[in-house]
């Protein structure tokens, strides 16, 4: 084809479309529709979780808590499992940060929002 990108990423000479894709809207299974498959997600990028308590008389600046949270299909949490945790409270006050927040839920690839894990989230303390 003479598109300026290729959505699906691989082009194979065995390929049966007939037409260049000029948009990132694939369609894998030829029914006519975009695949909306997205994992659980943020809305945003950084959460401001407080320090704990704790962490206070350490002479550190920064840590960093490693996480996922099963999230229901309206976004809201529903537990919260620390995988990385360095102490000094962090993993709890990592895990309360993100028992509320609220996320964007997982899509099939109808777009019907499901509940789902979401991939590991690093949640980074700093003072």
């Amino acid at each position: 084809g003479d598109a300026p990108a290729y959505a699906g990423g691989t082009t194979a000479s065995s390929g049966t479309n007939s037409e260049a894709v000029h948009t990132r809207d694939v369609d894998p299974d030829g029914r006519g529709k975009a695949d909306l498959t997205r994992p659980v997600r943020l809305p945003a990028r950084n959460w401001k979780c407080p320090w704990p308590e704790q962490a206070e008389p350490l002479g550190i600046d920064e840590q960093i808590v490693v996480l996922q949270a099963v999230v229901k299909a309206n976004g809201d949490v529903a537990s919260v499992q620390v995988l990385a945790d360095p102490g000094y409270g962090f993993g709890e006050a990592a895990r309360a940060c993100a028992l509320d927040a609220r996320f964007q839920p997982a899509q099939d690839r109808t777009g019907a929002v499901f509940a789902a894990t979401s991939p590991p989230i690093r949640v980074r303390f700093t003072r």
